[in-house]
């Protein structure tokens, strides 16, 4: 979804642009956690399935707490 913005002078329509702006960035957010978690989830697994304990993975898990 795209914003098409215009600053106008009314600080309610700056005010909700902002507001509209900011849920936008939240629900965005949400979903790259969702989606970390989600992928974490599945790699403990594949290593689980091989035999490697998961607290040897250095990839991108790292970051996410498995």
């Amino acid at each position: 979804m795209l914003i098409r913005a215009s600053w106008s002078k009314s600080p309610e329509r700056r005010e909700r642009l902002l507001a509209r702006l900011l849920r936008i960035i939240a629900y965005h957010q949400a979903n790259i956690a969702a989606a970390r978690e989600s992928h974490a989830k599945k790699r403990k697994e594949q290593l689980r399935k091989r035999g490697v304990a998961p607290e040897t993975c250095i990839s991108c898990c790292q970051k996410v707490a498995l």
